[in-house]
């Protein structure tokens, strides 16, 4: 019986193979596809040089000079507010007052008596745009006569909404990146190579710096007195970005992680655009039913078409680790990323891929339908790919994961991976899938996995709407027909366990 079934198999991958090499010019022009982007990603690298950047020195900045927007008030109304946390303490009043004096004698010093008073008056519009920064005492003050600790807890707090328009950190975003520990976009170099004050978020030119520097140095003086104020006479304060050595900035990087899984992309939406016109042109043209009648099974059907598929995603895998991995001036493109690793990664894109095709198939019963609406569904799939792009880093690790259910968007998601090791003279390997390679838990291996799971999940649906949707010529099931398949599991389960009690 098995040895039937089999025959059955090899008469469907006969047939298969057979319209693809009668196809011959279908088949031409898959493997023109993806010749030609290879050849325009290899030329792409060939053109794109890597230049070697010298050693970067920083001058020093002095940490005491207040930026100008400080000295000039917001208008002659409303000027800046340095509000702090709590307003009843004497001795916190009066070291705000030396902070204001020490930065802005036209400042007003507003106190609010909890940090929740603080948050409801600044989510005023009005009231925030004039707020510079809030000072917060992290003491349980008893009563308002209290001294001030030896060991001063506090901490400052500064708006999104960057002020200083002078500078360039005014034009990068309103963030601080409290977040994170690295920057979200990973740069070859120094981050703000030509700001000697270290640019975004602007630690230096909104002033951050000068509010703690002023802060720091009104508690040494309440604490010190005359030996402090000595002391400050005497010293000046400068801050320093470290220098970067000498290093080759390699500029194909600067797009690589969008450029290279669009270009796998691409090569891989021909194979599906041919999957999906072969099943619905069958479905269409009552072959599928043909089939069915004189004896073959439904699975063999689905089973035939994956592995001829798959033998043709094969070419496009070996082509593309080839061109990933070909020596080519100035450098490969993956100089030290494992090959084995990125054919598995192609594999397992490539299933995932099969069985999207499957699923869109079974959507669709006219041929040109299939056609227009599928591909744009396989295309619609990546568009989040490179939506997110720059919001990535910033993407907690359950959000990747539950957007790696998008078969394009995971494979997007490796080749950043793999782009963004290679360019740390790392790589991915097999070693590393199991490590973090960014300031979140995502990892490699996780790309690997959603990969199958959503190849199963593809797999799945497909299954249940060819039951209950099978076409015009087929018999549906009811859309409840996995719970009686459910319920039957258990009962015979229920009727084992009833004859063969466990003792």
């Amino acid at each position: 019986m098995a040895s039937w079934e089999s025959r059955k198999l090899l008469l469907l991958l006969w047939k298969n193979f057979t319209l693809k090499r009668r196809k011959f010019g279908t088949l031409v022009s898959e493997i023109v596809l993806v010749l030609l982007l290879s050849i325009v990603l290899l030329t792409t690298r060939h053109l794109l040089s890597i230049k070697k950047i010298e050693a970067l020195y920083f001058p020093d900045q002095p940490i005491s000079t207040v930026p100008s927007f400080f000295r000039a008030s917001v208008t002659s109304f409303y000027p800046w507010e340095l509000a702090y946390v709590p307003s009843n303490i004497m001795v916190v009043e009066n070291i705000v007052k030396n902070v204001k004096n020490d930065l802005n004698l036209h400042m007003k010093v507003i106190g609010f008596p909890s940090e929740s008073d603080f948050e409801d008056y600044a989510r005023s519009t009005v009231n925030s745009r004039n707020i510079l920064a809030a000072i917060v005492f992290g003491h349980n003050f008893a009563n308002s006569s209290d001294p001030l600790p030896k060991k001063v807890k506090y901490y400052l707090r500064f708006s999104d909404i960057k002020k200083n328009i002078n500078s360039g950190a005014y034009y990068q975003g309103d963030t601080w990146l409290t977040k994170f520990l690295f920057h979200s976009l990973r740069l070859v170099g120094p981050r703000n190579p030509y700001e000697a004050d270290g640019g975004s978020p602007g630690y230096i030119t909104e002033g951050f710096l000068a509010v703690q520097h002023a802060l720091d140095k009104a508690i040494m003086l309440h604490h010190g007195g005359a030996d402090a104020a000595a002391l400050f006479n005497d010293i000046s304060l400068f801050i320093q970005r470290f220098p970067y050595p000498a290093y080759y900035h390699d500029y194909f990087y600067l797009f690589a992680t969008t450029f290279i899984p669009l270009t796998v992309a691409c090569t891989f939406f021909f194979n599906h655009y041919v999957l999906v016109w072969s099943i619905v042109w069958e479905k269409e043209n009552r072959l599928k039913e043909y089939q069915l009648m004189i004896g073959l099974r439904n699975w063999m059907f689905w089973v035939a078409y994956f592995f001829t598929f798959l033998c043709l995603y094969f070419i496009n895998i070996i082509v593309m680790c080839m061109v990933l991995f070909v020596k080519i001036e100035p450098a490969p493109i993956f100089q030290y990323n494992d090959p084995t690793l990125v054919f598995i990664f192609l594999l397992f894109y490539a299933i995932s891929s099969i069985f999207f095709s499957f699923m869109v198939s079974t959507l669709f019963n006219k041929v040109s339908l299939a056609m227009s609406l599928g591909s744009f569904l396989f295309f619609l799939t990546y568009f989040p790919a490179v939506a997110m792009h720059q919001s990535f880093e910033r993407m907690p690790s359950k959000q990747k994961l539950i957007w790696s259910f998008d078969f394009n968007v995971g494979m997007a998601f490796g080749f950043r991976f793999l782009v963004n090791t290679d360019a740390k003279k790392t790589g991915m390997k097999w070693s590393n899938i199991f490590l973090s390679t960014d300031s979140d838990s995502f990892l490699f291996a996780y790309v690997l996995g959603m990969l199958l799971a959503d190849a199963f999940i593809y797999g799945l649906v497909a299954w249940y709407i060819e039951a209950v949707f099978p076409g015009e010529y087929g018999v549906p099931k009811p859309v409840e027909f996995f719970l009686d398949a459910l319920l039957l599991v258990w009962r015979t389960t229920s009727t084992k366990t009833r004859n063969h009690p466990i003792l």
